[in-house]
């Protein structure tokens, strides 16, 4: 995600994932609703973050559900205030808005300049090396909420302490089970280092 201007970003979306899922079947349809949650609970960014929890999660899992499960408790929910959807209601901040499937936008300028697809760096990715810039779909922001008492931004850093600790858990044990789905037996253990 990158803001391109005041009120829109580029949203690129890891194919196969539950929000590729849901933009193919809404593909060029309309509008679809979205909260995007920043600074929420350490459960919610392990679903959220750790990338391959589709290859395991059905589609339309409760992933919010299996989040809040996974901290005893569940994940609280408030409507979003300018779009027909929800957001997590410990958020540090909340931006609201919708994705067009009929519009795409660069990532970065110099894509768009020499009108190049993965090409030109974009951002560092979990694996370790530089992402790439492609034409994704459009985010268009339609309000921008934080919590009332001094929110607070905490980015995960990839590669950091932090991000292997959440994400990294997840990821080794998706890639484990999607091991034994497909030999089974055959892989004892997992690990990213």
């Amino acid at each position: 995600m990158n803001f391109r201007g005041p009120d829109y970003s580029s949203f690129q979306i890891s194919p196969g994932s539950h929000m590729d899922q849901v933009a193919t079947h809404w593909y060029r349809k309309g509008p679809i609703p979205v909260t995007i949650n920043i600074g929420i609970p350490p459960t919610c960014t392990m679903m959220a973050g750790s990338g391959f929890t589709y290859v395991i999660l059905p589609r339309g899992c409760d992933e919010l559900g299996v989040a809040g499960a996974l901290q005893g408790r569940p994940v609280e929910l408030v409507r979003a205030r300018t779009q027909d959807a929800w957001s997590i209601a410990s958020a540090e901040y909340v931006i609201e808005g919708y994705l067009d499937t009929t519009q795409k936008v660069w990532e970065s300028p110099l894509a768009e300049k020499d009108d190049a697809q993965g090409v030109h760096p974009f951002h560092p990715e979990w694996s370790g090396y530089m992402g790439k810039s492609y034409r994704t779909y459009r985010f268009q922001a339609t309000a921008i909420t934080h919590r009332a008492d001094r929110p607070l931004y905490y980015g995960l850093i990839v590669h950091g302490m932090d991000e292997h600790f959440i994400d990294g858990i997840v990821r080794e044990a998706c890639f484990l089970e999607l091991a034994e789905r497909i030999v089974p037996g055959l892989c004892v253990d997992t690990h990213i280092p």
